[in-house]
């Protein structure tokens, strides 16, 4: 994702075998990993979550801060340390301490959509971040 800019998500469970209908899921976790950002505190990195979850998990010590009422109705998680590729995870079962304190995790019940912002900080320039 390109610096300075935002992308709106809207994940959505689909019903295939009832015309395509969403369809509502009873309890699930959905989990965002690797919030950090470059080296010199810009292209910081935010996730905005509709608020419709029933908790969010994130772990102790965490590098993921919480910013209440980002906008109306949604609660953001924010990058505070650095981060690239050599840090990035590639196995959800298998994360280092660090790894597991960029993530955050949500516990949703009777949900079939969400709605999440994804950010990253300025200035903006041909270069970006990778959002997992």
């Amino acid at each position: 994702m390109l610096s300075d800019s935002f992308v709106d998500l809207k994940l959505e469970f689909i019903d295939t075998a009832n015309n395509d209908e969403l369809y509502v899921v009873e309890s699930f976790f959905f989990t965002w990993f690797d919030l950090d950002q470059n080296n010199n505190n810009f292209r910081i990195e935010t996730i905005e979550v509709e608020d419709v979850f029933v908790t969010a998990f994130l772990t102790d010590p965490t590098t993921v801060e919480v910013i209440e009422d980002v906008r109306p109705g949604f609660t953001g998680y924010q990058s505070t340390i650095f981060g690239d590729a050599s840090d990035n995870p590639t196995d959800p079962d298998n994360l280092t301490v660090l790894q597991e304190s960029k993530s955050v995790t949500f516990l949703y019940h009777n949900t079939s959509t969400i709605c999440v912002r994804l950010r990253t900080g300025g200035p903006p320039n041909m270069f970006g971040r990778k959002i997992k």
